[in-house]
């Protein structure tokens, strides 16, 4: 139940499941005005905080740019759009997160955004195997869409409608967020700003945008919503079995017109033929047959919400072609009370005169007997054939096990073992031929050949293994097709990397980044990706290093004109740049007495205008001319003013290791008892800052005696209304999680006083009360089920099966009111009352020498339980009934 005290606006990463990376802001941060309470999660283009707005008294999510892309202009413009866009929608629909602001300082580029407490719709899938309820799912499309249809009325199109950009609520109140790749209808955007599993078809043939795009991006999520998890995996197998080739695998099947995804009333009995008909038009892949308007989608999803609720076909259970819905009903519905079940007798069959003909058919059937008895001694002669058949089949499974795991060497080296252990063995191939070892092994060390020549480097050799008809019809056109595929990507991408290198190495830096916008175009494998990214860092070095190269060539040029401060600005935006030992050199060889005295005016002008910073570098400059007492206690003095202002800056703004760091640089140059008072105050408040972050560890991890400890340790400190809540939470959250121990154990009594306590711990917090009411009532209903489950038992014992029954169907109807009951124990209990009645009903048959009416009933109740017994039972009346026969 951890989960459901997480509320995040992080859409990339749930919190602490990683180390923080580079460039996280420490808790207690100011940004702007707004304070940083904890890190909710980072990706690769964003670090998400939940922070709290001081002055309106609310929580906000802060998205920061991450460090990597924060040097990159385009990225650091793609931020900024997203904050125009979102503002540009503000107040267009209550299902749109809202922007709150921008912020622009030192530290890098901050969006603070409403805080939505839920979860990422991608948690939500990730989270359940089965199928959304028809209704939940109807009610997060309406969110959504009207959230788009209001995007789109102002000329918006999302272009990346994911569910890892939908935010669910506990209450499932869906929210959109994340317009970072948005862009105005009519525009043409770049491929890699999306994600290819959503995406439209036409939309990798490089069509202007339109809004048409996010309608099929819905779609797409309506059906995976609609399917579950398993069986949209299941469904979609062959484009996700590879993780290093599935952007591309995705960007194939969208654009393939003949790729069809099932209709979901076919796929899911449960959802209405209405719903399915609006979700496959929305999934359209030729625009003209796809809605036009995200109206038009909404006044179909209205009409459909009809029928929401009531199966498409009266299945109830999902059989192997179909995806189950959760939570699932109950298989087969409880009898009605007072219907009688028993049927009457069947009267015996008459006697008929002698038959030629059926004389001969069974003539016939005792040959056809005695042909399977040869059959089946030829079979026991070639056993041991068999035996090595399974064997080679499971040594290739293996070696092919190692293929698909991509450890391409070892599963060279154990094709090539199957091939010469089995050699004349046959196996079945995909075409359905049987194929011996030796070819199938061969063919697939050809491809394991293939697959280290493609990681080499080597292409055609690559492409050359595997162009082999004996290879085709061992491995399969498709996947020979994809591996083609994949071999012209890579040798494309990586020519054109080792060209981005060339030109970066020879200084032709606009063809570097030429070269480098086309690749950022294409689906590239992982392995090259990063090698993408590297180069990219590369050419941003190799710009700092020109520009820093045209400064100095300037600062020389300036240097032959005897245009001595013109040469100083060169140098020093140089340095600037790149602090190396050739400017300082050069800086050094301006010096003189004309330069100190420069040196001497500049530094009191900046004091004067109050710039410590350049006042210090002066007298730097001066003392580097001339060194001597007053230059020196100068600079001692601005240094610990500088040193005062900087713990002053970063106190303000929550930093307050940088605070005693520059106390303790201050304190080295002047000791006195007010810097040693003030640095001990600042000591305080970092230790208490510490406690704080230990205590929230604990808080994590889940030890809350031990976060209640330190958290009461940092109020001893400083005593605040945050702690009070943390200790609060803590206390909270560890008798609600003895609830839900005590309930799985089905200790319902304690299980109430657990949750009672949790009440108790958050008596002022309404949502924390509503939250126990909702579990207490949960509480009532599960004891309820498993009370209908004992009882059954109980007339079970009694042999009272038609009472057990209907205990059973009572608790299964609680079951499918939405009950989260974990296992299948009714379903087993009840498919034993079936069974029991059943050879109940068959021995009284029997009793009354009514074989025919006992074998029906034994045959029922084989369909509850294939049991032994019941085989056995079934076997000896068909031979009582056979000997009967004439």
């Amino acid at each position: 139940m951890a989960d459901e005290f997480t509320d995040s606006n992080a859409t990339d990463a749930a919190e602490g499941s990683a180390a923080p990376p580079p460039g996280t802001l420490p808790s207690g941060t100011m940004v702007g005005k707004y304070r940083l309470v904890r890190l909710r999660g980072s990706g690769g283009q964003a670090i998400v905080y939940e922070g709290y707005d001081p002055v309106l008294e609310r929580p906000v999510a802060i998205k920061q740019i991450s460090n990597v892309l924060a040097v990159k202009p385009r990225f650091v413009e793609r931020f900024r759009r997203e904050a125009k866009i979102l503002a540009s929608l503000a107040n267009a629909h209550p299902h749109i997160v809202s922007v709150y602001d921008l912020i622009e300082d030192d530290r890098g580029l901050f969006l603070v955004l409403e805080f939505v407490p839920g979860h990422s719709l991608q948690a939500v899938l990730d989270h359940q195997r089965y199928a959304m309820p028809p209704q939940t799912a109807l009610e997060i499309l309406w969110h959504i869409g009207g959230a788009l249809k209001a995007a789109h009325d102002r000329g918006v199109v999302h272009r990346d409608v994911k569910p890892a950009n939908l935010i669910v609520t506990r209450d499932y109140r869906a929210k959109i967020t994340d317009f970072g790749v948005a862009a105005h209808a009519g525009q043409a955007e770049s491929l890699a700003l999306g994600t290819t599993k959503y995406m439209a078809p036409e939309v990798f043939e490089g069509q202007a945008v339109d809004v048409q795009a996010d309608i099929y991006s819905l779609g797409f999520i309506a059906y995976e919503m609609l399917t579950g998890r398993e069986f949209f995996d299941n469904l979609f197998t062959d484009v996700i079995r590879d993780v290093h080739s599935e952007r591309l695998r995705w960007m194939k099947w969208h654009a393939d017109m003949a790729q069809v995804a099932p209709p979901l009333a076919q796929v899911n009995p449960r959802v209405p033929v209405g719903l399915s008909d609006v979700v496959a038009r929305m999934m359209a892949k030729d625009p003209r047959q796809r809605y036009a308007r995200m109206d038009e989608v909404l006044a179909d999803l209205r009409r459909a919400a009809g029928g929401v609720g009531q199966p498409a076909a009266p299945a109830p259970q999902a059989g192997p072609g179909q995806a189950a819905t959760a939570p699932a009903g109950a298989d087969l519905p409880p009898e009605p009370a007072g219907v009688e079940t028993d049927e009457a007798p069947t009267a015996e069959l008459p006697r008929k005169p002698f038959d030629r003909r059926k004389w001969l058919k069974r003539a016939a059937l005792a040959a056809a007997v005695l042909a399977v008895a040869l059959t089946v001694g030829l079979a026991v002669r070639s056993a041991s054939q068999g035996a090595r058949r399974e064997q080679a089949q499971e040594a290739y499974g293996q070696a092919l096990a190692l293929y698909r795991n991509h450890q391409f060497a070892e599963a060279l080296a154990a094709f090539e073992d199957v091939g010469e252990q089995f050699g004349a063995v046959e196996l079945t191939v995909p075409s359905g031929q049987r194929r011996p070892v030796a070819q199938l092994a061969g063919a697939r060390a050809a491809m394991a050949r293939a697959r280290l020549d493609l990681y080499a480097g080597r292409w055609d050799q690559a492409l050359a293994r595997i162009d082999h008809p004996s290879i085709r019809d061992a491995v399969g056109h498709e996947e020979l097709a994809d591996f083609a595929g994949e071999i012209t990507v890579r040798r494309d991408a990586t020519t054109a990397l080792d060209h981005t290198a060339q030109a970066i190495a020879g200084r032709r830096l606009d063809d570097a980044q030429a070269e480098l916008d086309r690749l950022d175009r294409l689906p590239l494998p992982t392995d090259v990706a990063r090698r993408l990214e590297a180069l990219q860092e590369d050419l941003a070095d190799a710009r700092v290093q020109a520009h820093y190269e045209g400064l100095l060539a300037g600062g020389d040029d300036a240097v032959g004109r005897n245009d001595f401060p013109a040469a100083r600005l060169q140098y020093e935006q140089a340095q600037r740049v790149l602090d190396t030992p050739e400017v300082r050199q050069r800086i050094d060889e301006l010096q003189g007495n004309q330069q100190l005295l420069k040196a001497r005016t500049a530094a009191r002008q900046a004091e004067e205008a109050g710039d410590l910073d350049a006042a210090i570098a002066a007298w730097q400059q001066a003392q580097a001319v001339r060194d001597e007492p007053a230059i020196r206690q100068r600079l001692t003095a601005l240094r610990v003013r500088r040193h005062l202002q900087q713990a002053d800056q970063a106190r303000q703004a929550g930093r307050l290791a940088d605070a005693r760091d520059a106390l303790r640089a201050a304190l080295e140059l002047d000791r006195t008892d007010a810097l040693a008072r003030t640095l001990a105050g600042v000591e305080r408040a970092l230790q208490r800052e510490d406690l704080l972050a230990q205590a929230d560890d604990e808080f994590r991890r889940g030890r809350y005696d031990q976060a209640v400890e330190l958290f009461s340790q940092a109020a001893a400190l400083e005593a605040g209304p945050d702690v009070d809540e943390r200790i609060a939470e803590a206390r909270f959250r560890q008798h609600w999680l003895a609830g839900d121990k005590a309930r799985h154990q089905r200790d319902w009594e304690e299980a109430q006083a657990a949750y009672n306590r949790a009440r108790a711990a958050k008596a002022h917090d309404a949502q924390a009360g509503r939250l126990v009411d909702n579990h207490l009532a949960l509480l009532e209903q599960e004891r309820t089920f498993y009370a209908h489950l004992d009882a059954a038992r109980q007339l079970l014992a009694q042999d009272d099966y038609r009472s057990a029954l209907r205990e059973i169907g009572r608790a299964q109807e609680l079951r499918a009111t939405g009950l989260p009951i974990i296992g299948d124990e009714d379903r087993q209990l009840l498919a034993q009352a079936r069974y029991r009645q059943e050879m109940t009903q068959a021995g009284d048959a029997l009793a009354a020498e009514n074989l025919r009416l006992a074998l029906a009933h034994f045959k029922q109740a084989r369909l509850h339980q294939d049991s032994d017994e019941v085989r056995r039972r079934i076997a000896e009346v068909e031979g009582r009934l056979s000997a009967a026969e004439p």
